[in-house]
Order: C-alpha cells, then structure tokens, then sequence
C-alpha cells in the first residue's frame, strides 16, 4: 500500500517528532530564573577561566576547586563565548545541548538494529522523565554526565549488534568514556563494563 509506505516511519521522521519534543520540554523559559541550588559552583568558575584565561584549573572565591572535573566548567565557559553574553539561558545551554545530543545519537546511530520505532519509543521515554527534565534545564553535572554514560552504552551496543569491526566497538565509545571522565570521575567506567560485561556474558562470549 502506497499510502502507509509514505507514512511509515524513518529516522528523519523519527528525529523531527524528537527535536519538536525537546524543543517544547527543555527550552521555554530556560533562562527565566536565577541560578539555584549547586549552579553557581558550575558558572562561576567559567566566568572565572574567561577573565583570568586559566582554562586547566577551575576557581571558586578565588580558590582552586578540585572536588569535580572541569569539563562543566569548560561547556559553561564555550557557552559564554558562543552566545555573547554570561545569563542563566547560555549557562544551562550546554546541559540541553547534551540531551540533544544523546537523542542525535539514538536516532541517528548507522546500523539496522534496532528500528526507528524502537529509537523513538525510547527517546521518548528518555525525554519525558522526570529527573532528566529537572537536570538537563540546570547546570548541572549529571544532565551532561547521564547523556555521556548511555553515548558510550548505546555505541557499543549498536556497533557490536550490528556487526561492527573490534577497533571501532572499542574506539568509539572511548571517546565518550573520556569525556565522561572528565566530568565526574572514574565511576562511569563501572556503568558501561557493567552492562558490556553482562552482555558478553549472555551471549558466552
């Protein structure tokens, strides 16, 4: 049948029903509140790297803050330079972003499995949820560090279901392993070989 074959669901048709739902949770009045709660230890010493141009170290009160990796410090800062401006809108940008970002990859990752309307569903899913809406619209760490931990998960599930070389289902995810790590530590390593250990094992290999 024609009709349902131009209706039939594809990853652009996938993508579009996901921005728009993104679009209409995370970015109305993204701005239109002051800084709360653990915020301004992740603006301040962004501001901080743009006028003293020490982008290696983050300060607070003038103090070396050593208790978390810079990397939300560092998307804070790239934020403030993109948009021109240092507001809570450009300060909770990058944690938006990232959940864009995620969504980008479950949508479009290359490889058969699983289908788009199984990508969809879970987008979906992942969106709508609660403790995703309340820190993805925040600078905060997690919003940015929960998207990394399923970049890596996904990627590796993805290129080993659908065949992929061993240098790519190792590489890939390594690259969002690394920036995981440099936002909250090394405990994202104990997610990802958790699942990709469990998977190994159910198949016996």
């Amino acid at each position: 049948d024609r009709s349902l074959d131009e209706w039939r669901l594809d990853r652009l048709k996938a993508f579009l029903i996901v921005f728009l739902t993104w679009a209409a949770i995370y970015l109305p009045a993204l701005g239109g509140r002051e800084l709360q709660g653990e915020e301004g230890r992740r603006a301040l010493p962004a501001v901080t790297m743009l006028k003293t141009g020490d982008w290696l170290v983050p300060h607070v009160a003038g103090r070396a803050y050593y208790q978390k990796p810079p990397l939300i410090n560092w998307l804070v800062a790239a934020s403030f330079l993109v948009t021109g401006e240092q507001s809570e809108w450009s300060a909770r940008l990058p944690s938006v972003l990232a959940v864009l970002a995620f969504m980008v990859l479950l949508i479009g990752f290359p490889g058969a499995w699983p289908r788009p309307e199984a990508r969809l569903i879970a987008a979906i899913f992942f969106l709508t949820t609660s403790t995703v809406i309340e820190n993805g619209r925040t600078i905060e760490i997690e919003a940015v560090y929960i998207t990394l931990t399923g970049m890596a998960v996904l990627s590796w599930l993805f290129l080993w279901a659908n065949g992929r070389p061993a240098w790519a289902l190792w590489l890939v995810p390594a690259v969002f392993l690394a920036a995981g790590m440099l936002t909250k530590g090394p405990p994202i390593l104990l997610f990802y070989y958790a699942l990709v250990l469990g998977v190994l094992a159910y198949s016996r290999r």
